[in-house]
């Protein structure tokens, strides 16, 4: 396998493989992590197979399933993601999907402003190279690991499939990636990334779901767990089961989301007063891009929005034309 592109997320983990020509297939997971032996007792056939087995320093765990399914194995939710044996976990699952055992590049990102400390991309790049026993008999080699900061993947998902990819590279590109934990943006400009564009904000998805389990807590007396919403939301389902009855979540959504999404538009056009330089085109990537796009879209109105096809690939995408465009320069 020459290129393993792969955007490691709070919620789901997206892959991205192929040879040094093109993306040969993608993959989404869900990113719940549990001891193998802690792993909450699923009564269906599906809930007892799903996710993927690997070893990680010497004890099993399961990896790629829902967040239901993880008992009482503390959920990740903070900076130091990246450094956790979950991440870890993730990543080996990910390999493990490989039809090959030996990987030449891996490419990753990292938030915006995590992306620019040098200790925290070595520590992530000497995790990801070297050789990995992901399973009791199977060690999976990986030559080299590129990091970059997360919405640059999109920016080359945008870059590539534009119709005047000229006219790109001479515009400034706003890249919006909306998150499980956090938001990230950066503004490359005329092909560079400028660098005090790059910010993040925690008014994230996990904001806008505890937002809307109030609001659900409120007119049915009952709370859902944020985590049966977002178990819902990756299964394209609009509705959950509360109270005994199936109850549409739309509404509720929509109604949380104008907080968050408010505050992080702001923000932005915050940051990109300090640069002096206002977006010709703004991309929205990432799966929590639905959520935000209104509300950006009305602070930028003279921008040109764009929200690329099944947006939540965007960086991985990208991320593996990154890791092409290296193979080929190499």
């Amino acid at each position: 396998m020459s290129i393993f592109a792969i955007d490691l997320g709070f919620s789901n983990v997206k892959l991205a493989v192929g040879g040094n020509t093109d993306v040969e297939s993608t993959y989404l997971m869900p990113a719940g992590v549990v001891p193998a032996g802690d792993r909450a007792q699923g009564i269906t056939d599906k809930a007892a197979t799903s996710g993927l087995s690997v070893l990680v320093d010497g004890e099993m765990y399961v990896a790629g399933i829902d967040h239901h399914e993880t008992g009482r194995h503390p959920r990740i939710l903070d900076a130091d993601y990246p450094a956790s044996v979950d991440y870890r976990a993730l990543y080996y699952a990910g390999l493990a999907t490989l039809n090959s055992d030996h990987v030449k590049t891996v490419v990753t990102g990292l938030p915006s402003y995590q992306a620019v400390d040098k200790k925290r991309v070595d520590a992530l790049k000497n995790m990801l190279v070297g050789e990995h026993q992901v399973a009791k008999k199977r060690v999976i080699t990986v030559d080299n690991a590129i990091v970059v900061a997360q919405p640059t993947g999109a920016y080359m998902d945008y870059y590539a499939s534009a119709e005047d990819p000229e006219g790109v590279e001479n515009s400034n590109v706003l890249i919006v990636d909306p998150g499980f934990f956090s938001v990230d943006w950066v503004l490359v400009s005329h092909g560079a990334i400028m660098e005090k564009s790059r910010e993040s904000s925690k008014a994230a998805v996990s904001v806008i779901l505890e937002d809307a389990v109030k609001l659900l807590g409120e007119d049915f007396g009952i709370k859902p767990r944020p985590i049966d919403l977002e178990k819902a939301i990756r299964g394209e389902s609009t509705t959950i089961w509360l109270a005994g009855r199936k109850v549409d979540i739309t509404d509720y959504l929509n109604q949380a989301r104008h907080q968050s999404a408010e505050a992080v538009s702001r923000l932005i056009k915050m940051t990109l007063r300090e640069n002096d330089c206002a977006p010709d085109i703004i991309v929205m990537a990432g799966g929590g891009a639905a959520y935000y796009a209104d509300a950006i879209q009305a602070e930028f109105p003279n921008s040109l929005f764009v929200q690329p096809e099944a947006p939540v690939f965007a960086n991985v995408r990208g991320y593996f034309l990154i890791g092409e465009s290296a193979e080929n320069n190499a």
